[in-house]
């Protein structure tokens, strides 16, 4: 399984909120990678997975 796909499984399973804006839910974002508020460019929140 890709990382990728592992993480957006993950993601989906836990719901994951946003701890900046408390409103979006983190989504896993490709160019890095790294997970990203979904209300982006509202909130610019990121986590690294390197």
């Amino acid at each position: 399984m890709s990382l990728r796909r592992l993480a957006e499984e993950l993601i989906a399973e836990l719901g994951l909120q946003c701890p900046r804006c408390g409103e979006g839910k983190l989504c896993y974002r490709t160019s890095s990678p790294f997970l990203g508020c979904d209300r982006f460019p509202a909130c610019r929140y990121t986590l690294d997975l390197q």
